[in-house]
Parts: structure tokens; C-alpha cells; sequence
């Protein structure tokens, strides 16, 4: 059983949710911590280190640069971090990625209010997911409300499209599809504001909606987290989350 320093509320909940491998515990030496997701995140994984920490659940990052994923890489040394990202679960996007293989295009549409922080990332990672591989942007055009990023998956002919619309009034989480075609149809719908997501298969063979997960993100993460430790598996969160930021933040420049 392994230690879990948290002082946010839905973490101690998924704690308890774990008897049989998790506890709480009062300090970071030794102990799983989780750091908030705010613009200080890439600080608190290397305060956490430096505490003793044995590896670090980052809950939901807003502000995600390429350096801040730089100074989480160099700082953890091999050492688990996890990356609690609701809007992209780790388990529903496998089963996306299991049933996308070798898609011949593949399309994001993503809308959220003005400064949402995280569509652009999470956007740019279900397209990486669908795509099935990292994507080379090639041109980005902006209008007054939207901006178009066409690419194409790292290495290989598949074209990718991300759209992000820009929505009048209050921030109320984003509204993201995304579809990926080949033999079978794979469709990614994501409505935070009902705390929604949702993975379609369609083939020759009917349709397939891949059953809702009950499970808590915290409490996945939480296992990952345990379960990398008992494994000594490398953990990939940081190298992604760093792919996604790279196409998040060539969106934001502009054209190109």
C-alpha cells in the first residue's frame, strides 16, 4: 500500500476508493502527490520531487507549454508523472486508437469560449490519438471567430484537419467531435458541459458506442500511478501532453 499526498478533495475521495492499495498520507516523502493543474504545475512536479515524492499526478492542466513539459521531463528523471486529463481519458482514448488503425483522414472540431486554456491541447490530442501518431501542421488559417489547422500525420500521407471556434457569452467547458475514417468509422464527442464523452465505432457490421466509464479520472489516475510504480513501466504523459502543446501553440501563432 502506497501513500497519496493530496489535498484536493476528489483525490482523497478516490483514495478511499483504493483500500486495498492506497492511503492517505501526511507528508510527500515516499507518497504519490497530486499538484493542482494551474500555471505553476510544471514548479509544484519539481517541489514534489524535491520532497521526496515517488511520483506525481498532475490534476488537469490549463496552461501546458513545451518548456513547462521540458522542465517536468528533466526534473522527474524517469520517475512516474501522470497527467489526469478528463477531456482525453487515457482508457477511452485506447479504445479509440484500438478501433482507428490506419485512418485515411481524420477531422477535430473543437468550440469553446474566448480563453478556454485547454481546447486547443486537448483538441490537438484527440487528434494525435485518432490519427495515431504525432501531426506535422502545415498551414493554420484564422478568421474572426475560428482557425483551421491542416496537417498530416508524422511520417505518413493521412491528412488531418482541427478546427477551433470561438463562442460568444460565458465559459462553459468546451464541445469537441472528432472522426477519424477508414473500413470503420471511429467518432469522438466531447461535451464538458455535461461532463460527457462518448467513442462511436461504425463498420459494415452496425454501430458500436463504447460504454460509458463510471470510473472517477482521479481514480484512474491514481491507479496509473500505483500501478507504474509496481511495474517500473515508463509513462508517456509528458511526451504527449509536449506533442499536443507544440500543435496548440503553432494554432495560436497564427498563419504560417
Amino acid at each position: 500500500m502506497i501513500g497519496v499526498y493530496t489535498g484536493i478533495s476528489e483525490y482523497r475521495v478516490a483514495v478511499a476508493e483504493l483500500p486495498r492499495s492506497a492511503r492517505l498520507a501526511s507528508s510527500s516523502r515516499g507518497a504519490i502527490v497530486v499538484v493542482p493543474g494551474d500555471r505553476r504545475w510544471a514548479n509544484r512536479v519539481g517541489d514534489a520531487f524535491d520532497a521526496g515524492a515517488v511520483a506525481v499526478v498532475v490534476a488537469n492542466p490549463g496552461f501546458v507549454g513545451v518548456d513547462d513539459c521540458d522542465a517536468v521531463s528533466d526534473v522527474a528523471q524517469g520517475r512516474p508523472v501522470i497527467i489526469d486529463r478528463p477531456l482525453l481519458r487515457v482508457d477511452l482514448a485506447a479504445t479509440a486508437a484500438e478501433h482507428g488503425t490506419s485512418p485515411s483522414y481524420v477531422a477535430v472540431d473543437v468550440a469553446a469560449a474566448a480563453g478556454h486554456v485547454r481546447a486547443l491541447h486537448v483538441a490537438a490530442g484527440w487528434m494525435r490519438v485518432l490519427a495515431g501518431g504525432v501531426c506535422d501542421v502545415q498551414r493554420v488559417d484564422r478568421s474572426a471567430a475560428a482557425v483551421l489547422l491542416l496537417g498530416q500525420r508524422e511520417g505518413s500521407a493521412i491528412p488531418t484537419v482541427l478546427t477551433a471556434t470561438t463562442l460568444a457569452g460565458a465559459d462553459e467547458g468546451l464541445w469537441l467531435r472528432g472522426v477519424a475514417t477508414a473500413a470503420s468509422r471511429v467518432e469522438v464527442e466531447v461535451d464538458a458541459a455535461h461532463g460527457s464523452a462518448a467513442v462511436t465505432v461504425a463498420s459494415q457490421r452496425g454501430e458500436l458506442r463504447v460504454p460509458r466509464r463510471f470510473e472517477s479520472s482521479e481514480r484512474l489516475s491514481l491507479r496509473r500511478a500505483i500501478d507504474a510504480l509496481a511495474s517500473g513501466s515508463p509513462v508517456s504523459d509528458v511526451t504527449e501532453l509536449r506533442q499536443d502543446a507544440a500543435v496548440a501553440a503553432a494554432v495560436r501563432s497564427g498563419p504560417c
